[in-house]
């Protein structure tokens, strides 16, 4: 059984949007925690994505995908960082409505390009065989 006078444990990350500083920041909230974790799974996708060769009709279908399990991280990311109470003074740009959405059309946009990837490299494969 946990003590309710036991504090919390708090843990420290470096904020995304926040370039060449060295500001952590920390929060005792579970759902912070969460929210962190979604966003570094979006983070994660994207980058599975832009790994891919993007040179075959398989490795652009697999980016494609990627990119849109990426949108939907942000997406839920963003019905749920909305339930999130900091306390005042406290801006987490991470997790702000405007950061997230730019994101996750990002990430769509970045899936539309493979689709019309896959297309382009489709017809020129056609044109080459004829």
């Amino acid at each position: 059984m946990v003590s309710k006078s036991k504090p919390r444990r708090a843990y420290p990350r470096h904020a995304a949007s926040e370039h060449a500083t060295d500001r952590k920041v920390t929060q005792a909230n579970l759902l912070f925690e969460r929210l962190s974790v979604l966003y570094n799974v979006g983070a994660i996708y994207s980058q599975l994505a832009t790994s891919q060769s993007r040179t075959t009709a398989e490795s652009l279908k697999r980016a494609c995908q990627y990119f849109q399990n990426a949108a939907g991280s942000f997406e839920f990311l963003l019905t749920q960082a909305n339930d999130l109470r900091l306390p005042p003074g406290t801006v987490v740009e991470d997790f702000s409505e405007p950061t997230i959405t730019s994101l996750k059309f990002l990430m769509l946009a970045q899936a539309q390009e493979c689709f019309w990837q896959k297309a382009v490299l489709g017809f020129t494969r056609l044109l080459a065989e004829s």
